[in-house]
């Protein structure tokens, strides 16, 4: 309030008498020395990361709900109970299922604890990037600071309020990877450590490989071990990067050969790898790889990004002045805590750090990308396919951070581009959150609407539309809610209710054609529905109005 006060009124101007004006001088004085005095030592460091991860992803918490598979999930949860994960998993990512098994016994259906949670971890996954590779480069506090940053508000996931399912499957996992890397590092400067660290490191690795997403990350892993060792000469360098790094290789091959042994022998129903063939396709198969390294690069290091400012040509609303408010509130306190952050004074070769981080940002990039590239997946920043940049977001902030270094070499000046690329990304997050918000309050308009509608149904009957007005819902996954609502019924592995969009499944694999009498079975994890074509109800829900049920007694014919 002080600071407003002197920034309005002059201590000197006609009217002040010599006595006012020498308070008002005094007053700027003190409000002066306190900012000066205003310093942050390194220790708060974590305790910013986690106000910052508040202000992105927490505001809107209490107003989000289940998206997605998050609904599959909390129903599994709810009627089979926390084990039935294991079952639920073991046709594809066994290894989750545990996961799964641990977190649900926590959270059980709760939105607001997988909300929290999920915020819990982001800023988890921040902290574990500044510790690790704070152990890496010990002498870039600042620079490593930078990426700890950009990781927390990353613009290019757009899936953080889809928690139940993400937490599981994506963040648990990087947050053990990304650990690791520190432990690795630590095992490297601790020689006295180095087999219980190891024996940690590969722990945390053995959890991060517990899903495919992540199995390209071993890479950065080998160049960290080589900038460690920057210290040694060239043939040393070479041997003992080999040697530090074998456990892990070996982990990382034990890994892809039980992969490559799962899905052969059927079991593993996934995706597959249908982008492999490229490398099969003769002459044109360089051009088409390199077509493919440009646009993952251009897409996770630089649109990923630049979409933030998009913000700017949304129409005027009051949800945007709420975002564009967030970001100034950001804005200012970035630029505050980073001019009286306290930390070591860079070592000389401040450029050196900004072309190990570009490099390996442009190799954790093109590495992240391979699963969903092998699996012959898009690199999309629109839902759902932009949880793969999950996997490329280490690379994608190593990059713009090292681009940032070596390209601004005023501190002030950096500083404010560093503050507004993250008001921006923070408004980008907040303004996406509130989109899941309103669907979140779609989908209770809904269930509140069919319930009123349609107050009983019964058993095997199956709710045909074209599609319903909400983005991040799939209609196997409001098939959950739908028997939740109509058919609670505890351990039983029937599902009463099924609701199909005729735009993915009127043909063999689920509605099969608009004819009475036709077998209807769909696959729902470890459930399952049977029932038949005659026993289907029609509904339109548009995105404007109200939920209609069509009935041939008032039909117009």
């Amino acid at each position: 309030m002080l600071a407003m006060l002197v920034s309005i009124r002059p201590a000197k101007c006609a009217g002040y008498s010599t006595n006012e004006a020498y308070i008002w001088q005094t007053v700027r004085t003190f409000n002066n020395q306190s900012m000066n005095k205003i310093r942050f030592q390194e220790k708060t460091v974590p305790i910013m990361l986690l106000g910052l991860a508040v202000l992105t992803y927490g505001l809107l918490i209490p107003w989000v709900g289940f998206y997605w598979d998050d609904w599959n999930f909390a129903w599994i949860s709810h009627f089979l109970g926390a084990g039935e994960f294991i079952p639920a998993f073991q046709p594809f990512r066994p290894f989750l299922g545990p996961i799964f098994v641990a977190t649900a016994s926590l959270f059980h259906e709760s939105p607001l604890g997988w909300q929290i949670f999920a915020l819990l971890l982001r800023f988890l996954i921040a902290w574990a990037t500044w510790w690790a590779l704070d152990k890496v480069w010990p002498a870039h506090k600042r620079q490593v600071l930078l990426v700890s940053l950009f990781v927390l508000v990353f613009p290019g996931y757009g899936q953080q309020s889809v928690a139940f399912t993400h937490t599981n499957q994506e963040l648990i996992p990087l947050l053990a990877y990304i650990l690791s890397f520190g432990v690795t590092a630590w095992a490297l400067k601790d020689k006295a450590k180095a087999i219980p660290l190891t024996l940690l490191g590969l722990l945390l690795t053995f959890l991060g490989l517990s899903t495919e997403y992540f199995i390209g990350l071993e890479a950065i892993r080998l160049l960290l071990i080589w900038i460690i060792l920057a210290g040694v000469g060239p043939k040393q360098r070479v041997l003992e990067t080999i040697k530090s790094w074998l456990p892990y290789l070996l982990l990382w091959l034990a890994n892809a050969a039980w992969l490559s042994y799962y899905y052969r022998a059927g079991g593993y129903h996934s995706y597959g790898t249908p982008g492999l063939t490229l490398l099969r396709s003769g002459p044109g198969a360089f051009s088409a790889l390199l077509g493919e390294f440009i646009t993952t690069i251009s897409t996770a290091g630089f649109a990923a990004w630049f979409q933030v400012f998009e913000i700017f040509s949304q129409p005027q609303s009051i949800s945007l002045w709420l975002s564009l408010g967030l970001g100034a509130l950001v804005f200012a306190l970035i630029v505050l805590y980073l001019s009286k952050l306290q930390l070591p004074e860079n070592v000389p070769g401040e450029d050196g750090w900004a072309v190990q981080a570009i490099m390996l940002g442009v190799v954790g990039i093109l590495v992240g990308r391979l699963p969903s590239w092998a699996a012959g997946l898009p690199i999309s920043l629109d839902f759902s396919w932009d949880r793969f940049m999950l996997s490329m977001l280490p690379g994608a902030c190593l990059l713009l951070a090292g681009l940032v270094e070596l390209l601004i070499k005023s501190d002030r000046r950096k500083f404010y581009v560093i503050a507004l690329l993250l008001a921006l990304s923070v408004s980008h997050q907040f303004d996406n959150a509130n989109s899941y918000r309103r669907d979140w309050e779609r989908q209770k308009d809904f269930f509140w609407e069919l319930s009123w509608r349609i107050p009983a149904m019964q058993p095997g009957t199956i709710l045909l539309t074209h599609e319903l007005p909400m983005q991040y819902e799939s209609d196997l996954s409001l098939s959950a809610p739908l028997n939740w609502m109509y058919a609670p019924k505890p351990g039983s592995h029937q599902l009463d209710y099924i609701l199909l969009y005729t735009t993915i499944r009127l043909g063999p694999d689920g509605f099969p054609a608009l004819q009475p009498g036709l077998k209807v079975d769909v696959p729902f994890r470890t459930a399952s529905f049977h029932s038949n074509t005659s026993k289907t109800i029609v509904i339109y829900f548009p995105s404007q109005g109200c939920l209609k049920v069509l009935d041939p007694l008032y039909s117009n014919k």
